[in-house]
């Protein structure tokens, strides 16, 4: 089981530290898109519909970044993949409810955005909690964003 109550810290463009703070929760190892969802809850009082990843596009509303994700907004969820992700397997477990290809494999929050308009996103990668730039992130673990999900209100 992995702590979600860990105070997560990053330093902003301007140079001032930000601080994410969630209740303690339990949840387990590699499910990102449970703890997107509860951060977007607990600290944005956005109530996104359970599922996988590869599912959220399906439960909620999906967007497709344009200009990357200038048209992001805080609380919403970001899907990406990752060609090393063990969700990448092949023949029917590596197919969504719908019966596709899963087209991602990993999901963050964007929790704010820095002064020069780049998102800050939190996610929860296997068990680790990681917090800074998307596009460090994007980086650091190989991956790229898929889509922007928001709840269906």
């Amino acid at each position: 089981m992995v702590l979600v109550g860990l105070a997560l810290e990053y330093i902003d463009g301007d140079g001032r530290d930000k601080c994410i703070v969630a209740s303690h929760i339990d949840i387990d190892n590699s499910m990102c898109a449970q703890y997107s969802r509860i951060i977007a809850k607990k600290v944005f009082g956005r109530e996104y519909t359970p599922a996988n990843a590869w599912d959220l596009k399906y439960a909620n509303r999906a967007v497709v970044p344009e200009d990357g994700l200038r048209n992001g907004q805080r609380g919403d969820i970001v899907t990406f993949f990752s060609p090393l992700s063990r969700h990448n397997t092949r023949g029917a477990k590596n197919l969504d409810i719908k019966g596709n290809v899963r087209n991602c494999t990993h999901a963050g929050l964007i929790y704010d955005f820095n002064k020069n308009g780049d998102p800050v996103v939190v996610h929860q990668y296997l068990s680790t909690f990681e917090v800074g730039l998307l596009s460090e992130i994007e980086k650091k673990r190989r991956i790229r964003v898929v889509e922007i999900i928001r709840t269906k209100d």
